[in-house]
This record gives C-alpha cells, sequence and structure tokens, in this order.
C-alpha cells in the first residue's frame, strides 16, 4: 500500500509541474481592482485658453527622455518588442522581453505645451485640499468636481517595488535614492482655483472648446479654460499628475497650455453582432474620459441583430433582437447619453441603410428586396432595402423621425457600406426601377455596376427625406457615411462627413477635393488583433501624415475613430481588448503631430495602463512582461460607495452591485480548460500526499501499540 500510495503521489507531483508551466505559458495572472469612480469629458476650438504666464516658460525643462542614457542596462523599443539592452553587447544571444518602467504622475495624452521641473515637488494633503470654482459654474462642473475630489487621492499613480534595482550596474535604483531628500522637503499646497471665461455650455458639439490652462505653483493650483468642457479635461489633467509616495501625495511643479489636434476623437462600439450591456458602455465611456476621447459612435444595429426598441415599429426589435432582454429600450439609451453628456462625449448612433439590415427583416420583411435565383425567389433570401417601393421610404421617415428625438447630437451614421448590388440586379421590380432611369452616370463607359444608379437613387432620396423630417423637428441633421459613398460618386448632401476605412492618404484628398470633411479609421481597426506588441502601429499612423498640402488638408479632417467591431469580441474582453491599445490613438489625436516618440511615449503608456487599473478597467497588456499593483488598502469607511443601477448623477453610478462591495485583490481564475484540470490534480495530489501520511501514521500506531 505505501508503494503505490507513494508511486502515485511522485505521478501527481510531476503531472502538476507539466500542468502548472503550461498554465504559465499559456495565460497571465492580471490584477484588478474595485470599480469605482466617473470620470472627465471632451471638446475642441482654436481659440486656445492661455494663462497669464508666460513669464514662468524659461523656467521649465521638458523631462520626456528616448532613452535612459545614464544606465548601463536600458529598455528599448527594437521595432518589435521592449527588451533589456546591455551597453557593451551587440546582439544579445537571447532577449529578455520587459515592459518600460512606468513614470508616475505624467499625463496622457501629452498636452500641446506641457513643461515640468522634476526638481519642484510639493505635497497635496488630501484632508485640506480643496478645489473651488470662480467666475462660473454649473451642475456639469460641480458634478465633476466631486468626482475628482474622489478619484484623485483614492487612485492616484504610486511609486511601487521594481525588482530591476538589484540588476547588478543596472542603475535602475539611482533616481529611486535622489528622490528621498527631494520628497522629505516638499512644502504643502492646499488649494486648486477653477476660472471659467464664459457660462457653461449644456451639450458638447462638433466645434465645442476643450482648450485649458493648467498651472502648479508653490502657492496654489490655477485651472482656466473658455467652457466647462475644457475645464473637465484640466481636471483629468491634473488627477494623472498626482502620485502617491509612501502614504502622501505629491505633484511637480508644472505648466500646461493644452488643445486638441483634432475635434472628432472617436471609439466605435458594436452592439449588434454581439449585444454590449450598458454596464459595458459606462466603462468605455470611463476609459474614453481618461483617455481625452469625446465622441461614441454606437454601431447598434446590423445583419445580426435589432436591439433599438422602437415605440413607432416595435416588431423590429420584438423579432430582431436576439432575444427580448437583449434591447435598448428609451431609457436605456438615455441614460448612457447623459452619462456621457456630462463627461463631454458625445454619443452618436449608427444605422446603416440600405445594406447591413437582414435584422430588419425578422419583423418587418417587406422592407427588404427579395434575391432571386435562375429567375425564381429564394425564401428568407432577403437583400439590402427595396428602393423600387415608396413605402421603403415612408416607414424610414417615421422611424428616424423617432432616432432623431432619442439621439441629441446633430450628427447621425448612415452607414452606405457593403451593398450587395447583385441581390437587387436580380429581382424584377428593381430591374424595372432602373430601366425607368436615364443613363447620365454612363456606367458602362465607368465600368461601374449599372445598380450604382439604383443605389444612387435611394440614397438620394432617403437624405432628403431625413433633411426634411429634421429641419420639422427644429434642427437640421449632419449625415456621416463610409466611403464607399464617395468611391462610387452618389449624390449626397455636401456637408455629409466621409468616414475613410478602406483607403489613405489618396482617399483622404479625393473627399476633401468634392467638398466634404474627413474621420479616418484604417489603421486603426482594433478588432485586427496580432500577437506581440502592436500599438506603437497605431502610434505612428496619422490622418495627415507630413506631405505637401498637409496644413491645408488639417482644416478638412475632422478626426478619427478607433474601431472595435463585434463579431469576435463579447461584454467579457471589450475593456481588455479596447483599453490600453485606444490609448495610442487617442494621443495620436490629441497631441502635437510633432510627438512621435514610441520610446518616450512608452514609459507614460505604462503608467497610464496602470492608472486605468487602479480606477476600476479590466484593461489589457500594452508593453509586454510587467506589473501593476493595485491601489493600497484603504479604511472600510472612507469609501464611499455609489448606489447600484445607471444613475448618472450619483458617483460609482455604473458599477455592477456584485462589485460594489469589493476590495483590491490579486485575482487567479481558471477562465480554460488547462488550469481547470491543474487545480483538480494539484487537490488529488494533496489528498494523495494526505493519504501516504495517514498510512504511516497508522502503521507507526500499531507498532507502539
Amino acid at each position: 500500500m505505501n508503494d503505490l500510495v507513494i508511486t502515485l503521489t511522485w505521478i501527481t507531483i510531476l503531472l502538476v509541474k507539466v500542468y502548472s508551466y503550461n498554465v504559465q505559458k499559456e495565460r497571465p495572472v492580471y490584477i484588478v481592482g474595485p470599480r469605482r469612480g466617473n470620470y472627465s469629458s471632451l471638446r475642441y476650438n482654436r481659440n486656445r485658453t492661455r494663462l497669464d504666464i508666460h513669464k514662468y516658460r524659461q523656467q521649465y525643462v521638458h523631462t520626456v527622455k528616448s532613452k535612459e542614457t545614464e544606465n548601463n542596462v536600458s529598455i528599448d523599443w527594437d521595432y518589435t518588442d521592449f527588451s533589456l539592452q546591455f551597453k557593451s553587447v551587440r546582439g544579445p544571444a537571447f532577449k529578455l522581453r520587459r515592459a518600460p518602467r512606468a513614470t508616475h504622475g505624467q499625463p496622457w495624452p501629452l498636452p500641446q505645451h506641457y513643461r515640468t521641473d522634476k526638481e519642484k515637488v510639493y505635497l497635496i494633503d488630501q484632508h485640506s485640499f480643496d478645489i473651488k470654482v470662480e467666475n462660473y459654474s454649473c451642475v456639469i462642473l460641480e458634478k465633476a468636481i466631486k468626482r475628482y475630489k474622489d478619484i484623485i487621492f483614492k487612485f492616484a499613480s504610486e511609486e511601487f517595488y521594481d525588482n530591476l534595482k538589484y540588476l547588478k550596474n543596472g542603475g535602475f535604483d539611482k533616481d529611486i535614492l535622489d528622490k528621498r531628500k527631494l520628497h522629505d522637503q516638499a512644502t504643502s499646497i492646499s488649494w486648486m482655483a477653477v476660472v471659467l471665461k464664459e457660462t457653461c455650455s449644456s451639450y458638447p458639439h462638433e466645434s465645442s472648446d476643450e482648450s485649458y490652462s493648467l498651472l502648479v505653483k508653490p502657492f496654489g493650483v490655477f485651472l482656466r479654460s473658455n467652457d466647462v468642457w475644457g475645464a473637465l479635461r484640466g481636471l483629468e489633467t491634473f488627477s494623472q499628475l498626482v502620485y502617491k509616495r509612501q502614504n502622501k501625495y505629491y505633484i511637480r511643479e508644472t505648466l500646461i497650455e493644452d488643445f486638441p489636434r483634432f475635434s472628432h476623437r472617436g471609439i466605435l462600439i458594436d452592439s449588434s453582432r454581439h449585444f454590449i450591456k450598458n454596464s459595458v458602455f459606462y466603462d468605455v465611456i470611463d476609459g474614453m474620459v481618461q483617455n481625452k476621447m469625446n465622441v461614441l459612435h454606437w454601431h447598434m444595429v446590423d445583419d445580426q441583430s435589432f436591439p433599438f426598441v422602437s415605440r413607432t415599429f416595435p416588431n423590429l426589435s420584438d423579432k430582431g433582437a436576439y432575444h427580448p432582454s437583449l434591447v435598448y429600450r428609451p431609457e436605456d439609451i438615455a441614460d448612457i447619453i447623459e452619462y456621457a453628456r456630462i463627461r463631454a462625449i458625445r454619443v452618436i448612433p449608427e444605422f446603416d441603410t440600405p445594406g447591413h439590415t437582414f435584422a430588419w427583416g425578422f419583423g418587418h420583411p417587406e422592407l427588404l428586396t427579395q434575391c432571386f435565383q435562375n429567375y425564381r425567389p429564394v425564401p428568407g433570401y432577403l437583400g439590402p432595402m427595396d428602393p423600387s417601393k415608396n413605402y421603403t421610404f415612408e416607414f424610414l421617415d417615421k422611424l428616424f423621425s423617432e432616432i432623431f428625438k432619442t439621439f441629441s447630437d446633430r450628427s447621425i451614421h448612415l452607414g452606405g457600406d457593403e451593398v450587395p448590388l447583385t441581390c437587387w440586379a436580380s429581382n424584377p421590380d428593381v430591374k424595372l426601377l432602373l430601366s425607368l432611369m436615364d443613363d447620365r452616370w454612363n456606367t458602362t463607359s465607368r465600368m461601374k455596376d449599372p445598380m450604382v444608379k439604383v443605389w444612387n437613387y435611394f440614397v438620394t432620396r432617403f437624405t432628403d427625406n431625413l433633411k426634411n423630417v429634421s429641419r420639422q423637428q427644429g434642427r437640421e441633421k449632419r449625415f456621416i457615411m463610409w466611403e464607399e459613398a464617395m468611391r462610387n460618386r452618389l449624390k449626397i448632401p455636401n456637408d455629409t462627413i466621409i468616414q475613410i476605412w478602406l483607403g489613405g492618404i489618396r482617399e483622404i484628398q479625393q473627399a476633401i477635393d468634392r467638398g466634404h470633411q474627413v474621420i479616418y479609421s484604417t489603421c486603426w481597426y482594433l478588432d485586427w488583433i496580432d500577437h506581440g506588441v502592436h500599438w506603437p502601429k497605431y502610434y505612428r499612423c496619422d490622418p495627415n501624415p507630413m506631405r505637401t498640402g498637409k496644413q491645408d488638408r488639417e482644416k478638412m479632417i475632422l478626426g478619427g475613430e478607433a474601431c472595435l467591431w463585434s463579431e469576435y469580441i463579447t461584454n467579457e474582453n471589450v475593456i481588455s481588448l479596447l483599453w490600453p491599445r485606444a490609448s495610442a490613438v487617442a494621443e495620436r489625436l490629441w497631441s502635437s503631430r510633432t510627438v512621435t516618440d514610441v520610446l518616450a511615449a512608452s514609459y507614460r503608456l505604462q503608467e497610464h495602463r496602470c492608472r486605468m487599473l487602479r480606477r476600476g478597467l479590466p484593461v489589457g497588456y500594452i508593453n509586454g512582461p510587467d506589473y501593476c499593483v493595485p491601489p493600497s488598502v484603504q479604511e472600510e469607511n472612507d469609501v464611499k460607495w455609489g448606489e447600484s443601477g445607471p444613475d448618472t448623477d450619483s458617483q460609482g453610478s455604473h458599477i455592477h452591485a456584485l462589485r460594489l462591495q469589493s476590495k483590491p485583490v490579486l485575482w487567479i481564475s481558471c477562465t480554460n480548460e488547462l488550469e481547470t484540470v491543474s487545480l483538480l490534480i494539484s487537490l488529488i495530489g494533496v489528498v494523495m500526499v494526505l493519504m501516504m501520511f495517514g498510512v504511516r501514521l497508522r502503521s507507526l500506531m500499531f507498532r507502539f501499540i
């Protein structure tokens, strides 16, 4: 019996080691904390706000470095990975991958004009520090200050342990030793003044002023902006400048004059391929605030499902949604819009037409074109919207009249991509419509599909009708369409914005030449996932690269969007795939065009990843092997959790009820079969070891007796 137990025990230990090794290769350990806090927002105008502090400019030295040149060992970017580089070794025999060392108290995205003195550090007392508003105030600003008082101290970046300090002659411990005296002698700052030059706007829009100026001096902190949206941006920056060291809070002497490079800095979320929960949308918005992005492009419906609840046509969601519970009711949408509004984020819906509409046909099949095969209709095979029926346009007028009332933003996305013209070409009614049209397009000589004329007819009639509907409601809408509308030379309104997703600078220039403003997305499809460190390719991509005519082009480029299509993305991994990869896009769209150094950005981005984790967002990796510490354990009474549910006015309102009482933990979960088997084998091994000792103990007892 003893021999059998010992043999089984050794086999179990061997299997545990093998499985443990594979599990460590398969998945990392994620550190997460509580979901807490609300954050800030966005908007842009070229009338920049400036503090009267130009006399201070020469006092500051820009602290961003491209390399740790003083060290014998550095962490560098080799265009594929971040890894340890040794000064005396060229082409080491093996690569030591390692994420760059995070900064602390550095902002993301980088402000336009940023000067900080690392030798002048001030102490901020969390109990006595006060934020006061001067000149103008409003509810949006008061709510933001309340949020940030919580964020600044509970989730500040923290200096933490780094095992690289034990690397012999590495030089990584030098800066730690040099900082002790500097922080011990820091004087205290007790107040911050927020000054608005104008009364607050109620709703963010495409030309909102997001500029602000921020000054940190020993006598206090000054934040000035023209409008409330700039103040929100400045509060977010200030919250990122504060860092924690040995349970005290510090900030460096700083001068910032900031404004966004582009006015449209968006995130596209697709809720039709996989239904995205309301709580995930709140998390997306929180991430946008921390990255100063300002447009949530909500791709709500598509071929797979129709989750938008229409009171005018309830069958669209009753039959078109995946499940009756997986829908967005008017009150759900209103909560998300309000949550975004008070954080200076616009919500722009997309209802794709005339293609990508298969799910519309579950509730209203009469809207769609019956496709034919060999001159016979194929049951259930329905194509794009049927342009041959007046009913189609009457239906759309009523539906979009309701949509315009639900979504208050001036812009709406009408899609217009990937229209399957072959279905139209097979349908007798559509072919009859085509025969009644003249040949002004001369489609034969242009080698275009003749059905493009039908497509043009649909778009022209549809957009003209929607313009009239919006005018009747008192606010004319502006349309956004994918680039196929431009490529096929469709007759669209002159103020239509073209979103480029297939082409590059040539297509951008073509749209501009035709008088359209542009949004760029081609290089920022975040659902295309590669192995390794891939944010630098997003960071280096620019919607207006430095070529001839760049200044004139910049005026017509509104900005860009990072797109997260959800064919293979679910609620569980939206945030980890979106952030902090989209942070690279955020800095490209906000910061100066000259900010292009990947290595210099990597230090701040490493801090930003950890900062987003500390604020409760389950973000993914960004630079390779690294770790982030959870916030320091706080007294239970210090944390005042919000109520459950999407109360847009309360602090931490979007947090799930089950997460409300959570505390920071190191969370290791079995998320695949390999980890589960490893855990079971480990438990069996423990049982067998106990059995072995039990048998030996029993034999000893018998001998004693």
